[in-house]
């Protein structure tokens, strides 16, 4: 991101430049990503937001040729696509990050995917067409989780355990076991959830520490000593 910034520093002088502003990631909060409006989807995504002073700069829509040029030559490996700047036309778009949104819906994805990729490739050879590219990403880095069955069921658990305690403590119980407490004082019902405190789980180490249980009289066992835990990329299909 630093390197980004020195090529928008070198683009537009330093007194036509408020504020440069950099989202990097997801918010490391489920509440933080329901308020969030940025456009980053996952933790190898990022957005500048780029602030020109109100009364002295030249023209947006030419910084904004000069910078995808500039950009796309000094880091060929990396996508660049602007979003609408003005209220204006994020209304006119209805949210959505480009002034043209073409969606492909069907049963499978890896079609849907496909066909999609192939819209866009045709879509680049449009002139005047610019910053083409497919919104939903794919192959984005994620942890799989591979429980061992004959471990499982030598502990006395089974599968489901080694999931619904996986979930329990990443996600909280309230989808899986909804509970309440009825407040005595003002017979108001309120929503009872327990979860791991996401700051807690900053490692494979912790995550391989998460006790699974089950309903019977099965002693907990560690997640790690019942499954292995490894990097690869996130494929719907």
């Amino acid at each position: 991101m630093r390197s980004c910034e020195e090529v928008i520093r070198r683009t537009i002088p330093q007194k036509e430049l408020e504020s440069i502003v950099d989202n990097i990631g997801l918010p490391t909060s489920g509440i933080n990503v329901s308020y969030n409006n940025g456009g980053t989807v996952g933790p190898f995504d990022a957005e500048i937001l780029i602030s020109l002073d109100r009364d002295n700069h030249h023209s947006t829509e030419g910084y904004t040729r000069k910078l995808r040029h500039e950009l796309n030559s000094s880091f060929p490996g990396v996508s660049f696509f602007f979003q609408p700047a003005d209220i204006v036309s994020q209304v006119l778009n209805f949210g959505l990050p480009s002034p043209i949104d073409i969606q492909v819906v069907g049963r499978d994805q890896q079609k849907n995917y496909q066909i999609a990729t192939d819209i866009a490739e045709q879509l680049r050879h449009i002139p005047g067409a610019v910053d083409v590219h497919v919104q939903q990403m794919f192959d984005q880095p994620s942890l799989q989780v591979k429980a061992d069955r004959t471990k499982v069921q030598e502990v006395g658990l089974t599968q489901r355990d080694v999931a619904t305690s996986l979930l329990v403590a990443l996600s909280g119980s309230f989808q899986t076991a909804p509970s309440y407490f009825l407040n005595p004082a003002n017979g108001v019902s309120y929503q009872v959830a327990s979860q791991v405190p996401q700051y807690h789980l900053d490692s494979l180490q912790t995550l391989a520490g998460i006790p699974v249980r089950g309903p019977g009289g099965a002693a907990p066992q560690l997640l790690g000593n019942l499954a292995t835990i490894s990097r690869g990329p996130n494929r719907a299909w």
